[in-house]
């Protein structure tokens, strides 16, 4: 998927388990991507009861696409899978470490909006160090950037701190 369709994959999902997997570009970005996640899941628990509904529930789709003849419906999802298997994860290491912060600081559920809370801008940094992102002068303007885009709140102003006269 390319970047600038992520980024507005990522801001118009509203649960912040879906956009920290788009950070992570896990994803192609295919039609039938959620699907896909879904059948991962349901194959790791066969004994779920639910989860053996769903996948009879997709047995019944192909069964009723080959007999309507719908080859495009097999030719879709063939291309769904070929893209997945081609797919190379361009991930957006600092977006992604944000995000991860601030969903484990604010004890939010991945599958639920953030809730309103207000975050330092050293503890971010501080946390971003213990992470494989690169740390340098220019990451807290960035840092102010993607949390306005995420609507992570950042507690003070950007730019440098104002110096009192003595």
């Amino acid at each position: 998927m390319k970047t600038r369709e992520r980024l507005k994959q990522i801001k118009k999902s509203t649960s912040w388990g879906a956009r920290l997997f788009l950070a992570h570009d896990r994803i192609p970005g295919t039609k039938h991507d959620e699907e896909i996640m879904d059948i991962h899941v349901w194959l790791m628990a066969p004994n779920d009861p639910e989860a053996r509904h769903k996948l009879a529930g997709l047995g019944m789709q192909m069964a009723r696409a080959v007999s309507a003849r719908k080859s495009a419906w097999f030719r879709e999802w063939a291309d769904a899978i070929d893209e997945w298997r081609k797919h190379k994860p361009h991930p957006d290491k600092l977006r992604a470490a944000i995000m991860s912060y601030a969903l484990f600081h604010s004890n939010a559920s991945p599958g639920k909006p953030m809730p309103d809370r207000t975050f330092q801008m050293k503890a971010i940094i501080d946390y971003l160090k213990t992470t494989k992102v690169g740390v340098n002068n220019n990451t807290p303007r960035v840092v102010y950037r993607i949390c306005d885009e995420l609507g992570i709140a950042i507690k003070g102003e950007p730019g440098k701190p104002k110096t009192t006269a003595k």
